[in-house]
């Protein structure tokens, strides 16, 4: 009995490769089905790494070819590698900023009586007030 319906899509290492390029660009798994003729659902379940993974991989290659051109003298690549750098350092010390827990706010100023209140009621030793008895 022969198969039924269409043969099973498989991805080529282009197809792959151009959807890690538009996903680093910041494509919608949406607009990428749109572009290369595919359902969205389609997308997703044959290229699931490489829209979940693809922005990082691509990214690390640019970050791999600008390290070599700044190693052989290249301007562009250490002015390009030093604003990326620099952006991601202030990145993560905002994140980190973030996560840090807010300081205590500061109890409010109290006033000269409420002062004296204050520390009439924290009075120790033999002049501190007796407790009360106690009733069965």
């Amino acid at each position: 009995m022969a198969p039924r319906g269409r043969p099973a899509k498989k991805p080529t290492y282009h197809e792959r490769e151009r959807v890690m390029r538009l996903r680093a660009d910041g494509w919608s798994v949406e607009r990428i089905a749109r572009v290369m003729e595919t359902d969205h659902e389609t997308q997703r379940k044959h290229f699931a790494d490489e829209l979940e993974h693809g922005a990082d991989i691509k990214i690390d290659a640019l970050l791999e070819y600008a390290e070599r051109g700044a190693k052989k003298g290249s301007q562009a690549s250490i002015k390009w590698l030093h604003e990326r750098y620099s952006s991601a350092r202030a990145a993560s010390q905002l994140e980190v900023r973030s996560q840090a827990p807010a300081p205590e706010p500061k109890p409010p100023k109290l006033g000269k009586k409420e002062q004296q209140q204050e520390a009439a009621g924290k009075v120790g030793g033999k002049f501190a007030v007796p407790a009360a008895p106690k009733l069965h």
